[in-house]
């Protein structure tokens, strides 16, 4: 393979490449719950989706007398507080 043929075949690329990138739709991100201290804040870990299709999580923190929080999102975007870590002594939840 000779320059002139590598050098076609490098701009034919790099052209492609970038009629693909223009074309690619945008990454859109959309808020889809907001936190209070009422019912958790601070997300803490990755977001899962369940079976049903409703996404679970948790946070570091949470309401006066709480460590943190397992919610879960449904696709109307209802936040549930599933769970609340006590951070009592003698908790039934071992804190």
């Amino acid at each position: 393979m000779n320059k002139s043929r590598i050098c076609r075949l490098a701009c034919a690329l790099l052209a492609t490449c970038t009629l693909m990138a223009a074309a690619a739709p945008a990454q859109l991100v959309n808020t889809i719950a907001t936190f209070t201290r009422t019912g958790g804040n601070t997300p803490f870990a990755p977001l899962v989706q369940g079976a049903n299709g409703d996404l679970y999580g948790t946070t570091a923190g949470g309401y006066p007398g709480t460590w943190g929080t397992v919610f879960e999102i449904t696709p109307e975007r209802k936040l549930n507080e599933l769970y609340n870590f006590c951070k009592q002594s003698g908790c039934a939840d071992g804190a």
